[in-house]
């Protein structure tokens, strides 16, 4: 576990799932922290380049949360930074009472400064039996804060193949399904 988290930008770091199970995360814009389908059972990472590994899913992170996690910064010799654009498309949302759903979710695009506040609105009142396909392709744009959330996350994906948000479940009930599972 790292003692402490600096944020760099485009900075790669091992994140330990379990005791045999840890897989790679890197550094983006305000916040964001992508991860990738990748996974290693000893944590040590040799010439890779994550331009060329698929990434599952880039989220908002308060980073110094995450410590418990992060296992350790891998140098740039070992494994090349994403070089592929930043995604911007997010889904916002915002708490509603008395309704159907938990919050009203928005489909939009991040500005320049990857920032939610001044986001493009590209689709407003997602519901899952018109916009299932929105809902599950694209990212909530909260803050994760929960170490142990997220690693449930990437432990039900590298474990079962199901890449699955569970606040989406929260917000929409049993109207919104996890996508199934991957190919292989």
């Amino acid at each position: 576990m790292l003692k402490r988290v600096t944020w760099k930008l485009d900075g790669v770091l091992s994140v330990k799932l379990r005791d045999n199970l840890y897989t790679l995360a890197q550094m983006r814009e305000n916040s964001l922290m992508q991860f990738f389908d990748i996974r290693s059972s000893d944590g040590q990472w040799h010439d890779l380049d994550l331009s060329a590994v698929e990434p599952l899913f880039c989220i908002y992170v308060a980073e110094a949360r995450m410590k418990p996690i992060l296992d350790a910064v891998v140098k740039e010799s070992l494994v090349k930074p994403n070089l592929r654009a930043i995604p911007r498309r997010m889904l916002s949302s915002r708490p509603l009472v008395d309704s159907k759903y938990k919050s009203t979710v928005n489909l939009v695009e991040l500005d320049d400064s990857y920032q939610i506040l001044n986001a493009k609105l590209l689709k407003s009142n997602l519901v899952p039996s018109t916009d299932s396909a929105d809902l599950q392709r694209y990212e909530l744009a909260g803050m994760w804060g929960s170490p142990e959330q997220l690693a449930t996350r990437l432990i039900r994906y590298f474990d079962s193949g199901v890449d699955w948000n569970d606040t989406k479940s929260y917000i929409f009930g049993d109207d919104l399904r996890p996508p199934s599972l991957k190919s292989s």
